[in-house]
């Protein structure tokens, strides 16, 4: 659920050195977790930050099944558009408190895959 899980009898780890645990899934993380912490968000599996449960948060967890889930409500605004290419639409990310489009995506109305 987020949480980093140190190996057996280690009371202490780095972000490299543990897991975060998603589901049933343990997924070997990188130093990427402390930056996802580092602003407020936890790594998750993407299923587990959906609207109105978090925010896709713009830091990596490092991989592309595992997104930095930024607590739903803060980061500035409602989620009310999606952030689009010529060929699909987003979620938009949460950059320093604020809700934006990622490079080469543009604002555009809600849809229902975004």
């Amino acid at each position: 659920m987020g949480q980093l899980i140190c190996a057996q009898g280690q009371s202490r780890c780095n972000a490299s050195d543990a897991r975060v645990e998603r589901g049933a899934e343990d997924v070997k993380v990188n130093p990427d977790v402390a930056s996802c912490a580092a602003v407020g968000g936890a790594c998750k599996g993407v299923g587990q930050c959906s609207k109105g449960q978090g925010h896709i948060g713009a830091v990596s967890c490092g991989g592309a099944s595992v997104v930095c889930c930024i607590p739903w409500g803060q980061c500035g605004g409602p989620e009310d558009f999606s952030c689009c290419t010529s060929s699909a639409a987003f979620r938009p990310v949460c950059t320093n408190g604020r809700l934006e489009c990622s490079a080469g995506q543009s604002r555009c109305p809600l849809t229902d895959g975004g």
